[in-house]
């Protein structure tokens, strides 16, 4: 009896065994059908390989030399460059160690207002680091508006 128990064991993890192989033939199938170079209408390729997930290029016709692909580079991604908006101004918030700062949008002259804490060491109040918490919701918040009319001075 023990060894119909221990036959049916081994059976099983033999069973166990093959469906695990199974399976994992059949993802790294997959992967290689999805990712690898057999590139066709049924299994586009897919450059997963390099960390993007983006389709490759398509296969080149018959026609089509090694020459005549690498003539073609690709261009590289440029970085957007941004312009920077000036700083004009910087006051002094309601609370202590907190700023206001005011910043112009040099393309369409919009205006910036940016509370902000001036982390400013303390001594030690109610928390053991030293700093003063205002809370959140309040400190760091930004508020912009359209340019106004510009003002003409006063004769």
């Amino acid at each position: 009896m023990a060894e119909i128990r221990e036959n049916s064991a081994m059976r099983l993890f033999a069973i166990s065994v093959g469906i695990l192989i199974a399976l994992i033939c059949a993802f790294f199938l997959g992967a290689y059908l999805l990712g690898g170079s057999l590139g066709n209408a049924r299994f586009p390729s897919l450059t997963f390989a390099g960390g993007t997930a983006e389709p490759a290029a398509p296969q080149a016709s018959p026609a089509e030399t090694v020459s005549e692909r690498a003539a073609a580079p690709q261009p590289a991604p440029k970085k957007p460059v941004f312009p920077h908006m000036e700083l004009q101004a910087q006051y002094a918030g309601p609370f202590a160690d907190t700023l206001i700062q005011r910043w112009r949008d040099p393309i369409d002259g919009r205006v910036c207002y940016i509370y902000l804490p001036a982390y400013v060491k303390h001594a030690p109040l109610d928390k053991p680091g030293g700093f003063f918490d205002y809370g959140a919701n309040s400190i760091g918040s930004i508020s912009c508006g359209a340019p106004g009319p510009e003002l003409k001075p006063a004769r």
